[in-house]
């Protein structure tokens, strides 16, 4: 959603704490949002690829926009706060 939507406020990964704007990206299609994040999740961190891990597909990405296609970049901030950033962000 941060990719989709964008992502306004502050956030911290790991010891370290940014605060911006990272802006939405809506006029991606579906498999081209689904690239880039297969990218950045195979080329910046290898600590997000575990067993078992599959690359994003344009439908999972569909479902996820469609899902939440209301969503700014505050709504994705606080629902970023709510998960538990234990390890990887």
């Amino acid at each position: 959603m941060v990719l989709s939507a964008g992502l306004v406020g502050e956030i911290k990964i790991d010891t370290q704490t940014y605060r911006g704007l990272m802006p939405a990206q809506k006029g991606l299609k579906d498999a081209e949002m689904a690239a880039v994040l297969n990218h950045v999740l195979t080329s910046w961190s290898t600590r997000t690829l575990r067993k078992g891990w599959a690359p994003f597909t344009a439908n999972e990405v569909g479902l996820v926009r469609n899902k939440y296609k209301s969503f700014g970049a505050s709504d994705v901030a606080a629902m970023r706060r709510k998960v538990p950033q234990a390890g990887v962000q």
